[in-house]
């Protein structure tokens, strides 16, 4: 059902200890297919609480294979954290379930420096 039935995965540049002030990650798509629009998520979990943080969403159209984006990360307090990041195909009418292509998850330990 995905473009050119390809199977999609993530992979990002956040570290595991992400310094406190820390403006982006990036995060790249790796089996998007070209020219069709794509949503990135990142969750960010306080593991401490269990709580949802913050959400971040990104869309792009994909220009070439494995091209990385910049997610802009809000201010975080310090304290361990698990970034969920997804990946949606942006296709009119289609159930998110339908849509999700990949999912990373990766514990982040924030901590001033």
């Amino acid at each position: 059902r995905h473009p050119a039935g390809r199977d999609c995965s993530i992979s990002t540049s956040a570290p595991s200890t992400l310094p406190l002030h820390t403006a982006a990650v990036h995060v790249a798509l790796i089996g998007q297919a070209v020219g069709v629009e794509y949503w990135l998520v990142l969750e960010i979990w306080d593991m401490a609480s269990g709580l949802l943080t913050k959400q971040v969403q990104v869309s792009f159209l994909a220009e070439e294979e494995g091209t990385s984006h910049s997610i802009q990360l809000p201010p975080l307090p310090s304290g361990p954290y698990t970034f969920a990041f997804a990946a949606f195909e942006n296709v009119e009418g289609l159930a998110e379930e339908d849509a999700l292509l990949a999912i990373l998850r990766k514990p982040v330990h924030v901590v001033s420096t």
